[in-house]
């Protein structure tokens, strides 16, 4: 259904995927019931699909779910679910969102929305007039120093955007000798790579914060082409295990983003820093609670710097029901904030973007990870049209 009846008090959701983001989403359901004041809906964990009797059943006591089966489809088609919030992996997505939009439910998928262009294509297809709400996984929009960062390059405070400089950095590839099934995006059905896998986060950032992309002039290479596997043999890696991307900005600015799983040393590292004609401001996923802002109007000279600001207080965005100023947040936080603004959407019939991402917004980062590939393959740079 589109809107839940308001005389309903429960949103009974139908989770697919129990693994790492199926208990984050779990986790962030059941904190949305007493962390919103006034909530005007009851988030259901109604029913959990996984791959498995003994460890699907573990997983729904666990994390309260009332159901449980190992056939996704069996959620899908289930009358009583609203919502199909998919957490399955990353090859499987586009068969499960078109199943559930077929079946005219919400949904919620997580990045990767496909893993082509195409694939991504045909989910917009088939979510054409189905009057549901859908919302992609780009849950780093809802950490408030983003969301705040957002609200000073909207209010033009930072003026015109000249540069950006973004990467996205973790070291789970730097060591030759990891196996190739213990690395997210190295291994599997689909070799995702990271500038399909980590850096389609970087490019929706980069994307909901300064705009539109036009260009894009990469390097996408795989540094560590043969990696043993846990249980002896070798495997071949061809999926890029570093890629930068120098881009073009619609509105005439400039950047240069790095997706790495071979950072040494970086654990989780989404950090930007973009400069504006008026001022400029840096984030760090590793400290998400600081936005350093340099605003030159305000600053006198001699004491021109970066001050850094804990975007921990009610007045800034996504906080005032959290908690007092300077109890900080973690991450999880964004994804209970991505969760009750769709389950809101959905409940007030109301647009999920621009905050959230949207089905499209999924689309635009595969078209833009799938130029990167062309432009590294071409020696070129790739325009995008779009």
């Amino acid at each position: 259904m589109n809107r839940v009846d308001k005389n309903k008090e429960e949103i009974k959701i139908g989770l697919l995927g129990y693994g790492f983001m199926g208990k984050v989403h779990s986790h962030a359901y059941r904190t949305i019931r007493h962390r919103y004041n006034d909530l005007k809906f009851e988030p259901k964990l109604y029913a959990i699909a996984g791959i498995g009797n003994k460890l699907t059943e573990l997983a729904a006591k666990q994390y309260t779910f009332e159901k449980w089966t190992t056939e996704w489809k069996e959620v899908v088609h289930d009358p009583e679910v609203d919502i199909i919030d998919i957490c399955l992996p990353e090859d499987m997505h586009e068969e499960v969102c078109i199943e559930a939009l077929e079946m005219k439910k919400n949904v919620f998928c997580e990045k990767p929305l496909a893993l082509s262009v195409q694939g991504c294509k045909k989910i917009l297809k088939t979510a054409e007039n189905k009057k549901v709400k859908t919302m992609c996984g780009f849950n780093n929009r809802f950490l408030p120093a983003i969301q705040f960062a957002k609200e000073i390059i909207d209010s033009s405070q930072l003026g015109n955007i000249y540069y950006i400089k973004a990467n996205y950095s973790q070291e789970s590839g730097h060591d030759p000798d990891r196996p190739a099934d213990q690395i997210r995006y190295m291994h599997g059905k689909e070799q995702l790579g990271t500038i399909r896998g980590i850096g389609s986060h970087l490019i929706d950032t980069v994307r909901y914060l300064c705009g539109d992309i036009s260009s894009v002039n990469a390097i996408v290479k795989t540094i560590i082409p043969s990696r043993p596997l846990t249980k002896g043999g070798n495997f071949n890696v061809y999926a890029d295990d570093i890629a930068i991307l120098n881009i073009e900005l619609k509105n005439g600015g400039i950047g240069t983003l790095t997706a790495s799983a071979v950072a040494t040393g970086r654990k989780n590292q989404l950090a930007f820093e973009i400069n504006g004609s008026l001022g400029s401001i840096i984030f760090d996923l590793e400290n998400l609670n600081i936005l350093s802002v340099y605003l030159e109007k305000n600053s006198k000279r001699g004491y021109r710097g970066f001050s850094k600001i804990n975007v921990t207080e009610d007045i800034h965005p996504l906080m005032k029901d959290w908690l007092p100023p300077a109890h900080i947040l973690g991450w999880e936080s964004g994804h209970i904030n991505e969760l009750y603004h769709f389950l809101e959407s959905v409940y007030e019939c109301k647009n999920v973007s621009p905050e959230g991402a949207t089905f499209f917004d999924g689309y635009m980062a595969a078209l833009i990870a799938e130029a990167a590939i062309e432009s590294a393959k071409s020696e070129r740079k790739v325009y995008l049209n779009n």
